[in-house]
């Protein structure tokens, strides 16, 4: 009897333990089969852009593509802070906001399904009014008490403040900005312990995300997430080694991923130089073996760190972006990209979460392809592909597309269901040309000469010969032409002697550097050089114009050719009144070259197709300036460029205090005499332009181009019911 009743007893217990819920069971790390979307919701300084209010007035919007949004640490820190410093670990009014405002927005965000990511800086903290006066807390019956014995011994306090920390040395790596705590140290331990339960139910966080997991080992991380049982955690382990990233998530018992840096250095190295070959390392996301690293690894393009140092990716942002966004992993989206991207960004967010790809799904398919690389990942629901770079005659035959820009293309299998309208709802235009086209300058075109392609470094060099010459069509107004060859990465461009036919170094007169071959189609060569001189890559047929947030949706535009006007962009000259700007709308659809003009439109990437039809529109008197290319400022001169004024705020033309204009843009030039520091914008009041009134559901509108709108989607000047109207 007695042994039945320990036998029952014992498949009692087990029967008990299957039944336990999931946050009772062996800590995870991060769920398998996740098939979420990460946003970190701010950057670098954005207090204001993303304060806690900020975020919870987007909240209808975040949530309906986010899953979890990565906030900064929300504790007091005493000053204006990003909270890498931090001070109190249960006060948490902070720079973004006061206590009541997190909570409300924590709150908000998970009643509508999405949850928040806190920043747990743990490696390191701040004295209260010098370097080791900690804050003493309570909470929850819980006191939170600090010695010396809490700081590691080998702190630069000793040597540098001539305090006594008698902790254990640093088992991880020294951070000199606060004092490092000691985690092998029971009452830190305990600390932590409280403080992660507190973050988690009291505040409401759904997760963590530690930050400098290098400061100590990652058996600590294990310890504290076993304790706390969080759904999500990540770990800013920053390092390129795939090994090394990945045995940190072994120390944590796998109770944490990480931050996928060893994809972040593939992803510059790509996207950054056009090198895409560079994509056959792709880091942890794509270790999809039994067991392997992708549920773990967490994606991303850039952060707030590497955003501001050399680290941050200049190139191809949203094509990296689509890249991350059809790989395994859970993809975090960087908030500047978001703001910049947002409409190409919600169509492939959509379309990763119709086709169901996880941060366990599997890779079918991966391999550069002409001049460019493809990667093919199964969802639990379809399949999606992603080309990035130059992608050429690769076969889409049931695929469809969801969106496509510079240097990628984002396609879902077509039993995929996107939904009525989500196929490519605002799509950006590719490259309309298989062509190169070379732009020489005015000492190439002596003497009659011709102009070859020299095409080397094949892609595949044992299917292709080493090299090949290839001759150049004249094109109008100078330029000339060769199609573009997909199997080589380089290209040198020369000028010929036009008494030769056959092509060689010997019959060459001058030639340019070795040239990676870019997206860009057209390179040009610069003025009053004749060897190897820098030149610079642009489109023949197109130039894009970046839209910024912090220009309030102003730009400003110069072309050597007429562009078509794109939908939604309104084109404004210039006259210096006074210290005043006077803008007056320059009505049509086809701007005239090398006019310099101030535009204005929504957030985002604008395509300036080139134009070869007539021009349309009045140019009004205007003195704004441009520069095809970069050029140096001049020094008898005030230059003026488009900017957002420091004290003020407003956008205006500003004094210039660099030393080279960039290119394709407007700027205004001054006397030195002249006193004008800044020049504002108003708007012509001899053109009829009237301030908003009301406009009705029955309003007939039309934008400046004359392209009927069924609303006014943004500030401006537009024509409703034949009068222009202007939205501030």
């Amino acid at each position: 009897m007695k042994i039945n009743f320990i036998f029952n007893r014992f498949i009692l217990l087990l029967l008990m333990l299957c039944a336990l819920p999931h946050s009772s069971r062996a800590q995870e790390g991060w769920p398998a089969g996740y098939e979420g979307v990460m946003l970190q919701g701010f950057y670098w300084d954005s207090y204001k852009q993303t304060s806690w209010k900020t975020l919870t007035a987007q909240s209808d919007e975040l949530s309906e593509y986010f899953d979890l949004i990565w906030v900064p640490n929300s504790g007091n820190c005493q000053k204006l802070s990003m909270g890498y410093d931090p001070i109190w670990w249960f006060k948490h009014d902070s720079s973004f906001g006061t206590e009541a405002e997190l909570r409300d927005m924590i709150k908000t965000f998970k009643l509508k399904g999405t949850g928040i990511i806190e920043d747990v800086v743990i490696n390191h903290k701040n004295g209260v009014t010098n370097w080791c006066d900690f804050a003493n807390e309570e909470w929850n019956g819980n006191n939170i008490t600090w010695t010396m014995a809490d700081i590691c011994s080998t702190d630069e306090c000793k040597a540098e403040h001539g305090d006594n920390p008698t902790g254990n040395p640093d088992d991880g790596d020294d951070f000199n900005g606060c004092r490092d705590l000691d985690h092998r140290s029971a009452n830190v331990q305990k600390n932590v312990k409280v403080y992660l339960d507190f973050l988690l139910n009291d505040l409401g966080y759904a997760g963590f995300r530690y930050d400098m997991v290098k400061g100590y080992a990652g058996s600590h991380t294990k310890d504290y997430n076993t304790a706390a049982k969080p759904q999500f955690s990540v770990g800013e382990y920053w390092d390129a080694s795939f090994d090394n990233v990945k045995s940190w998530i072994e120390a944590t018992g796998r109770t944490s991923a990480a931050f996928d840096f060893p994809m972040k250095y593939q992803i510059n190295a790509a996207f950054n130089n056009n090198n895409w070959g560079a994509l056959q390392t792709k880091g942890l996301a794509a270790d999809c073996s039994e067991g392997g690293m992708n549920r773990y690894a967490v994606t991303f393009v850039d952060n707030h760190d590497t955003y501001r140092n050399e680290n941050k990716l200049g190139n191809n942002q949203m094509a990296a972006n689509a890249f991350i966004l059809a790989m395994p992993g859970t993809p975090c989206i960087f908030w500047p990209h978001w703001v910049e991207y947002k409409e190409a960004l919600k169509a492939i967010i959509k379309a990763r979460k119709a086709a169901g790809i996880s941060n366990t799904s599997k890779i079918e398919r991966q391999e550069a392809f002409g001049g460019g690389y493809v990667v093919v990942v199964n969802g639990s629901k379809g399949s999606v592909l992603c080309m990035s770079g130059f992608v050429n005659g690769f076969d889409t035959t049931g695929w469809k597309l969801v969106n496509s820009g510079t240097n990628y293309a984002y396609y879902v299998s077509d039993n995929v269901d996107l939904g009525e309208g989500e196929v490519n709802p605002n799509p950006v235009p590719v490259q309309k040309t298989n062509k190169l086209y070379l732009k020489p300058n005015t000492n190439w075109l002596s003497d009659q000469a011709r102009f070859v392609a020299y095409f080397f470094d094949p892609i595949n060099p044992s299917q292709t010969e080493a090299n090949v010459w290839v001759d150049m069509n004249e094109e109008e107004n100078n330029y000339y032409s060769v199609d573009r060859r997909l199997d080589y990465k380089k290209v040198i461009f020369c000028r010929m002697n036009p008494n030769t036919s056959e092509n060689n170094w010997n019959n060459k007169w001058n030639q340019t550097p070795d040239l990676d071959i870019a997206y860009d189609n057209c390179y040009n060569v610069p003025e009053n050089t004749w060897d190897k001189g820098s030149g610079y890559w642009n489109m023949y047929n197109a130039l894009y114009v970046d839209f910024q947030p912090q220009a309030e949706g102003y730009s400003t535009l110069y072309a050597d050719f007429a562009v078509e006007i794109p939908e939604g962009v309104e084109v404004y000259t210039g006259k210096i009144a006074n210290d005043k700007l006077v803008l007056t709308p320059y009505v049509g659809k086809i701007l005239p070259e090398k006019m310099a003009v101030v535009l204005k439109g929504d957030i985002h990437k604008y395509l300036f197709n080139r134009s070869f039809e007539a021009v349309d529109g009045v140019v009004a008197e205007n003195d704004l300036k441009g520069n095809w290319v970069d050029t140096t400022s001049p020094v008898d001169k005030i230059i003026c460029t488009l900017q957002k004024g420091k004290k003020s705020g407003s956008i205006g033309f500003y004094k210039f205090t660099g030393t080279t204009l960039k290119g394709n843009r407007a700027y205004l030039e001054l006397p030195l005499n002249s006193s004008i520091q800044a020049l504002r914008f108003i708007f012509d009041e001899s053109t009829g332009i009237e301030k908003v009134g009301e406009v009705s559901q029955s309003s007939i509108i039309y934008d400046l181009s004359g392209r009927s709108l069924k609303h006014i989607s943004h500030n401006g000047i537009n024509i409703v019911n034949g009068k222009k109207i202007w939205i501030n």
